[in-house]
């Protein structure tokens, strides 16, 4: 479930490699996008390899519960997810 309260940690979202899975208790807390661009996940409640694009703006937190961030696509970087 998408909370409305303030994060109380972060990670980096490396995707300089791989696809990055997101960490358990990542999942549900949101994605902060630093450099605008297109961001490709996998949402918590989609089929397997189902993706999904989002075009995001510099400096946005997308409240959204995801499995994955997709590195074949995304263009936006200094990605950050939050719980």
């Amino acid at each position: 479930m998408i909370r409305s309260n303030p994060a109380r940690s972060a990670v980096e979202v490396d995707i300089s490699v791989a696809d990055f899975v997101m960490p358990d208790a990542f999942r549900g807390g949101g994605i902060y996008v630093g450099t605008a661009g297109v961001l490709i996940v996998e949402m918590l409640d989609a089929a397997p390899s189902e993706t999904v694009p989002f075009v995001v703006p510099a400096g946005i937190v997308l409240p959204i519960e995801t499995r994955k961030v997709i590195k074949a696509g995304t263009t936006a970087d200094d990605i950050v997810a939050l719980h």
